[in-house]
């Protein structure tokens, strides 16, 4: 929404709060670093590699 100047509202805040889960539970950031990031914000690209997420829960990644 703030990338495509459409303003601000609960969606963001609730999109954050995942990115603040992912963080807290792999210590790794959801997006490539390689790749434009704004891409990945808009197409909600969330890497998921194996190490560290074969062993967080199915539950936990539903969470995000």
């Amino acid at each position: 929404e703030v990338l495509r100047n459409k303003g601000y509202n609960r969606s963001l805040d609730m999109w954050s709060v995942g990115v603040i889960i992912y963080v807290s539970l792999s210590g790794t950031f959801p997006f490539n670093e390689d790749e434009d990031i704004h891409d990945q914000i808009q197409n909600a690209a969330f890497m998921y590699p194996p190490n560290p997420w074969k062993e967080i829960s199915h539950e936990d990644v539903d969470l995000i």
